[in-house]
């Protein structure tokens, strides 16, 4: 763990600076002045998460995402991997500075997949760019550098005892983990999983794609990510977006993920059912824990609750 008392050298300007000085040969600039940019930041006496943008002079910026846990240093190694394999298809990595727990990358221009939705811009070609994606990253196959197998479910546990009245979360997800781990261990053809296949995670510049945020790969079920994105589009409440869209946004997704992995048959639909049941608990978890979404959360449980009676 790195101590949140050195999370304050990350918002220090004059600090930093000797910090990039030392790793300068890695990132190829000259650090004489720095300014930082906060996108996200949180911090407590135990812990720290930060995202920044150093602005190195009036044309280059970085960007540097930091956690006390150290998670960042697997998300650059993956990063890392993916980069040398297709160099298009994800941020370039400089380095890892250990002591503060910091990844720095490239800055990408451009706009999130998220805020693509928002603004009810969706194109066809953007589901396919992000299908194609997918189908290159599931051909990754560095077993070395990617050391996690399966889900973590050590997130969604941490939620439902926070949410300690609900007693029912429990059950039905010690039913849910159940199904999942024995599918994990019958699956003897694991592949890379991005792990947080998300609308946030794809940016989009001039016809290009890029996928950021990597601390969560793991080798798994190859209908994980795709569940994972589905059920982001049919469920989050960023996106206001008409149901009939929604149901479009899904079916041609899927048709050009068929298309470019030559696969999606009658086993696999099952546990990409399975997956996205999973996947569309642990959001409705997430929404639970906020005021103004919690009486619409309960509501969306209720429905999969029902979905679900197999279980």
């Amino acid at each position: 763990m790195i101590s949140p008392k050195k999370a304050e050298i990350l918002f220090s300007p004059t600090k930093i600076v000797s910090f990039f000085q030392k790793k300068s040969k890695d990132i190829n600039f000259p650090f004489k002045k720095v300014k930082i940019e906060l996108i996200k930041k949180f911090k407590s006496e135990k812990s720290f998460k930060i995202v920044a943008v150093y602005l190195i002079n009036k044309k280059i910026k970085i960007v540097g995402c930091a956690s006390s846990g150290g998670e960042r240093e697997y998300a650059f190694k993956i990063n890392n991997l993916i980069f040398k394999k297709y160099k298009n298809l994800a941020p370039k990595p400089y380095c890892y500075i250990k002591p503060l727990g910091l990844f720095l990358m490239e800055n990408l221009l451009g706009k999130n997949f998220g805020e693509i939705l928002k603004e009810h811009k969706v194109k066809k070609n953007h589901l396919k760019m992000i299908a194609k994606s997918l189908a290159l990253l599931q051909k990754v196959n560095n077993f070395k550098k990617i050391k996690k197998k399966g889900i973590d479910f050590s997130s969604i546990q941490k939620t439902i005892k926070f949410l300690k009245k609900e007693k029912k979360l429990k059950i039905f997800f010690k039913t849910l983990k159940k199904r999942l781990k024995n599918e994990e261990r019958k699956n003897k053809n694991l592949i890379f999983v991005h792990g947080d296949f998300n609308p946030y995670n794809f940016i989009f510049r001039r016809n290009k794609l890029k996928i950021i945020d990597f601390e969560d790969a793991h080798f798994g079920d190859r209908v994980e990510d795709p569940a994972n994105f589905i059920s982001h589009l049919e469920n989050s409440f960023d996106f206001d977006i008409p149901r009939k869209k929604r149901i479009l946004f899904v079916k041609n997704f899927l048709n050009y993920y068929q298309q470019f992995t030559k696969r999606f048959n009658k086993e696999e639909k099952e546990r990409f059912e399975l997956y996205k049941t999973y996947f569309n608990f642990s959001m409705i978890l997430y929404l639970m824990g906020f005021e103004d979404k919690y009486s619409k959360s309960k509501e969306m449980l209720k429905n999969l609750l029902k979905q679900s009676q197999k279980f």
